[in-house]
């Protein structure tokens, strides 16, 4: 489940030039439940190597109760870089040291427009579309796009050996009144088969998200809240006699 909520919770985005400032390398620990019960963590970790080259992190590790079931952990990566004001991907890693191992690397060649995906050491290659990202970078394009203003966003990702296009509604904004601050927020809603993602993206954050919720058919929502963040300031701390969550003036 943290799998599902975490490593493919999200949408994907398509490299093409923005107007949105490029965002501070920063680290996101955000706390994972079900419920009341805590069942985990998630980290994002924004790097910058420097001469146009990042590398974007999600590391996610079960907790609480979800400790009695797994005690692996998942880590994904993708290397990219920003290329005429484009995000392009050029290797993807996942890597699930759980009882059900798996190991899977994507190279993109854009040369000749393939990308070879290896899972747990079979290789097979594909074609590849212009402006695809991969499964991790499409959560930093929805920061972007936020960003440069845009409310039509559609992606397309090279995800589980095909190419898929998502797209991704804009459902209004709200003010979330969470334990690290107050934050007006953009909502952002993603439905993939029975699964519907939705995320809080806090307008004074780069528009990352400070919440971010999954819900599959017959079964409760899992959430991840945002707890400690690093990299990009936090606004002063602001009191508030709102319900939790309220509609953003």
């Amino acid at each position: 489940m943290l799998c599902l909520m975490i490593t493919a919770s999200l949408i994907l985005f398509s490299s093409f030039a923005w107007t949105a400032p490029m965002p501070t390398p920063f680290t996101a620990e955000y706390q994972v439940t079900k419920g009341v019960m805590s069942v985990g963590s998630t980290t994002r970790i924004l790097h910058d190597k420097g001469n146009g080259n990042f590398v974007f992190e999600s590391i996610t590790k079960p907790g609480g109760i979800a400790k009695l079931f797994t005690r692996g952990k998942v880590v994904e990566r993708s290397y990219w870089r920003l290329q005429e004001n484009n995000l392009v991907p050029h290797e993807y890693t996942y890597q699930n040291s759980s009882d059900q191992k798996r190991d899977v690397k994507l190279l993109f060649n854009w040369q000749e427009f393939e990308v070879t995906n290896i899972i747990n050491g079979d290789p097979w290659t594909m074609d590849l579309e212009e402006n695809t990202l991969d499964k991790l970078l499409y959560q930093l394009a929805i920061m972007y796009d936020l960003s440069a203003g845009k409310n039509s966003l559609m992606y397309k990702v090279a995800d589980g050996g095909t190419m898929k296009t998502y797209d991704v509604v804009i459902s209004g904004k709200e003010r979330l009144a969470m334990e690290i601050g107050v934050f007006d927020t953009i909502k952002v809603v993603i439905t993939k088969s029975n699964r519907q993602t939705t995320l809080w993206c806090a307008e004074k954050l780069q528009f990352l998200p400070v919440r971010i919720e999954q819900r599959k058919e017959d079964d409760g929502p899992i959430t991840a809240n945002l707890i400690e963040l690093r990299g990009i300031p936090l606004p002063s701390k602001q009191t508030t006699n709102s319900p939790a969550t309220t509609p953003a003036p």
